[in-house]
């Protein structure tokens, strides 16, 4: 899950330029036993169409950060075993359609 904080930069008709910055934590677990837990913090860019109807429509780019607080191993001696979260950088694009109310 994130918490994310979205600013609109500056009001150009019915184009909206956005700042976004989120913190979340995040949890995995397989169905060998394994669990991962963890947090990340993110930041990116993004523009949204607002129609006056109340559609919008947006695209978002992000740059986001991993932290691995606890992990547990599977329990079972398998010879694969899936991987669970993973610390490091990472990169997200989302594509939105919503109405304002």
């Amino acid at each position: 899950g994130t918490a994310l904080l979205v600013v609109d930069l500056m009001d150009s008709g019915n184009f909206m330029p956005v700042l976004m910055a989120g913190i979340g934590l995040d949890r995995a677990s397989d169905s060998f036993g394994g669990t991962s837990s963890g947090h990340h913090i993110e930041g990116g860019l993004g523009l949204e169409y607002r129609a006056r109807g109340g559609l919008t429509l947006g695209v978002d780019l992000r740059l986001g950060g991993r932290s691995i607080d606890e992990q547990i191993a599977p329990t079972s001696f398998a010879l694969f075993a899936p991987q669970g979260l993973q610390a490091g950088e990472y990169r997200t694009g989302r594509v939105t359609l919503g109405i304002r109310f």
